[in-house]
């Protein structure tokens, strides 16, 4: 009766998430990410595992099993937006499901047997209104498929406990390290799942803590040593794939120890985001995607979480070691702020992991509370259901801001009026709704901080606005002023306006000797295109422009560089072969 009685429960929760976040199958592809994704992975001819997992060059983020579903979307069914929001509401369905089964584990720890516990708690996971973020941005997968591998391992590690099965043990290890491949920061479980093991396994001793921390760790030492070669195989595996360069490593870790901000600014950002991040969990709203400053008041509640996880290492119980993990996976978000590690240096997608472990806790410990004070059942029934019905219509709503480009951004600049890539990215959408003239005059008022590197998008499009204007010379010396390198975002874009506008001026300028320069110029931009790019079409541009300047023997080089490196059915490579023999001779 019992699993008849489960199988009703789920499907409950099912038919809820399906009810709120049905609307995102509807929605496109965000500019920001998605359609650089669906982009690149429409112009990519073909792939290896091998590549995808050792790509052996420099990178940022190593997120291999993430741009595996991408590219299964691509082969399956050739990048439907709808088809690819209705995988991350799936995902989303399987971890409340998970949340699910998780909390039934430590209900039963603490011995609530009833399936309201578990079902309130995926319940209110699956209606939060901080996951709407990861659910209805294609990109916002990586949380949800980190998720869904990081609750498995845990509840795998939960059941291995409980039923001393060393096989859920070695299942759970896999999964947390698929989980690290789906996204980087999951690798920040692990100091939590070696607590929530100690916790479990404690045994006390009279002698002291040391004497119970030694026969706590051989009692379970099987369990530290196979968790611990999850980080191991992790970062052995990020080190060849990055054999060039870890951009993501290097970053975060120039953020703490370098950069412009001192360290007394650095731990009160830390202790602000900190605390900001632990009401959000609390207290959500207001929801926003360009989340660009965090008020100082919350250098308080940043204390006052540094004391609470120092708590809850003291305590060494089930429910705090899972509050603990909560923390340790809020944790690398603290880092984005120091070093700039992403658009917004605060979001609420970062929260979606976290809140999990979090709610189960509630839930229990509110459990815990209605049976010693025998709350009736009626005041918990309408607070249930007035968490649930709210939490369900906020979600809802939501979900229509995310419907388009224009409503988004249109939300987000209302609430962060100074955030230059929002204002940009409306823009962009008010152009797409043929609004040019709204459009331009938020280009050319986004002026971007001197040392702002994610300010290359809005001078880029600021540049192109004066070109459009007739101030060609204008929009070419604003991107040159910036002087942007390869470290930056989008710099394949920053090189391909700067010789849009280039070619522009050459036109327009009609004196050859000046005419002569600029194409010139946009060989060397050229060159340093294909090198950031790597893409060999690049080299058969590069010889059309050589063709230009009458510059023959080169321009016979790079075609044949276009013919050797291309795809075999790249329409240009016959074409570049026969251009290289002829010039040659």
């Amino acid at each position: 009766m019992l699993k008849v009685n489960r199988l009703y429960l789920l499907l409950l929760v099912a038919l809820v998430v399906l009810s709120v976040y049905y609307s995102a199958l509807f929605a496109g592809a965000l500019s920001i990410d998605d359609s650089k994704m669906l982009n690149n992975l429409l112009n990519m001819d073909d792939f290896s595992l091998k590549g995808l997992f050792l790509p052996g060059g420099g990178g940022y983020y190593y997120r291999p099993l993430l741009y595996l579903t991408f590219i299964a979307d691509k082969y399956i069914w050739g990048l439907q937006e709808s088809f690819m929001h209705l995988e991350n509401i799936l995902l989303h369905l399987i971890n409340s499901i998970l949340v699910f089964y998780v909390a039934c584990r430590v209900a039963a720890h603490y011995g609530h047997s009833s399936p309201a516990v578990p079902l309130v708690a995926s319940l209110l996971f699956a209606l939060h209104p901080l996951n709407t973020e990861s659910v209805n941005w294609i990109s916002g997968r990586t949380d949800l498929l980190a998720g869904t591998f990081l609750f498995l391992a845990l509840l795998l590690l939960l059941r291995s406990l409980q039923e001393c099965s060393y096989a859920s043990l070695l299942f759970s290890a896999c999964s947390f390290l698929a989980a690290t491949l789906a996204k980087d920061t999951a690798i920040f479980w692990f100091p939590a799942a070696l607590l929530l093991v100690y916790s479990h396994a404690r045994k006390r001793a009279d002698e002291g803590f040391l004497a119970e921390l030694t026969a706590t760790l051989r009692s379970r030492a099987a369990y530290y040593i196979v968790l611990s070669a999850v980080p191991v195989a992790y970062f052995t595996l990020r080190h060849y794939a990055f054999k060039s360069g870890d951009g993501g490593v290097s970053l975060a870790a120039k953020g703490v120890v370098a950069g412009d901000l001192g360290l007394y600014d650095k731990i009160r950002i830390t202790l602000k985001v900190f605390g900001f991040y632990l009401k959000k969990m609390i207290l959500p709203l207001p929801l926003n995607f360009a989340i660009m400053n965090v008020s100082n008041w919350y250098v308080i509640a940043g204390v006052a979480g540094i004391l609470f996880s120092l708590f809850l290492l003291y305590r060494r119980s089930l429910l705090s070691a899972l509050l603990f993990m909560s923390i340790c996976i809020i944790s690398p978000a603290l880092l984005v702020p120091l070093g700039r590690m992403a658009w917004t240096p605060v979001a609420e997608r970062y929260l979606y992991m976290p809140e999990a472990a979090f709610l189960v806790v509630s839930v229990v410990l509110a459990a815990e509370l209605i049976k010693r004070l025998r709350i009736p059942g009626s005041i918990v029934l309408v607070t249930v259901l007035s968490l649930g019905i709210g939490s369900g219509y906020v979600s809802y709503r939501r979900n229509l801001v995310w419907q388009s480009n224009l409503a988004l951004f249109q939300d987000c600049v209302r609430k962060s009026p100074d955030c230059i890539p929002a204002r940009n990215e409306l823009a962009s959408a008010l152009q797409n709704r043929g609004r040019y003239e709204e459009a331009k005059k938020i280009y050319l008022s986004n002026v971007v901080p001197e040392k702002d590197k994610f300010g290359i998008v809005s001078d880029i499009n600021r540049a192109t606005s004066m070109a459009s204007d007739g101030d060609i010379e204008g929009g070419i010396t604003l991107l040159k002023k910036r002087n942007y390198d390869s470290s930056q975002p989008m710099y394949d874009q920053y090189l391909r306006t700067l010789i849009s506008l280039n070619a522009k001026l050459a036109e327009k300028i009609g004196n050859r000797d000046e005419e002569h320069r600029l194409q010139m110029e946009n060989i060397e931009l050229m060159k340093k295109l294909q090198a950031y790019t790597g893409d060999p079409y690049t080299y058969y541009n590069i010889g059309q422009l050589y063709l230009i300047v009458d510059d023959k023997a080169n321009a016979a080089v790079y075609f044949q560089l276009a013919a050797d490196r291309s795809p075999a059915k790249a329409f240009y490579k016959d074409p570049a072969r026969k251009l290289a023999a002829r010039l040659s001779k």
